[in-house]
């Protein structure tokens, strides 16, 4: 649905309100958090269309959550330690907010591009609380060794994918 730039064509909008007219229901789906998504379905005009997000891991219908798959923080250790190790950021999800230990280059330019809202904390490993994502973002070649190096680790618990 989206170009490059995050722009919707007249004729993708054009036909999903055509469709709209007639009935027909829209769902966006997306990996991405809901922040980066609502201005989507207002531009299109089905502002009430069920959302799902992360992946799965949250349903919105319009703004309001309907649903929400979370796990606990600490399950996820072995990837932030990992993450640490090879010096890439870590970005946990809960609701529409990002959770950051800090606000480095690539962290800010992906809150600047989807106008995401976040929460600061001390310690991403010692936050304490159940998240929907996380999604550590650095150069491609540290994250397929992060990967490497969990897969037996997380395997059947967390899912990883790029």
């Amino acid at each position: 649905l989206l170009s490059s730039d995050m722009s919707i064509s007249e004729k993708n909008i054009e036909a999903i309100q055509k469709a709209a007219e007639k009935g027909v229901k829209t769902v966006i789906c997306t990996g991405r958090g809901i922040f980066s998504v609502k201005h989507i379905a207002e531009q299109l005009g089905i502002e009430e269309c069920y959302i799902i997000c992360l992946n799965g891991g949250a349903v919105y219908r319009g703004s309001e959550l309907v649903r929400e798959r979370l796990f606990e923080s600490v399950s996820a250790l072995p990837v932030y330690r990992a993450a640490k190790k090879f010096g890439v950021d870590i970005q946990r999800y809960r609701n529409d907010r990002l959770i950051v230990e800090n606000i480095s280059e690539r962290v800010k330019a992906y809150i600047d591009k989807l106008s995401a809202s976040y929460t600061l904390v001390d310690s991403i490993e010692e936050y304490d609380g159940r998240i929907s994502k996380i999604l550590l973002n650095g150069p491609n070649d540290a994250l397929v060794k992060i990967q490497k190096e969990l897969k037996n680790e997380i395997e059947g618990k967390l899912n990883c994918f790029f």
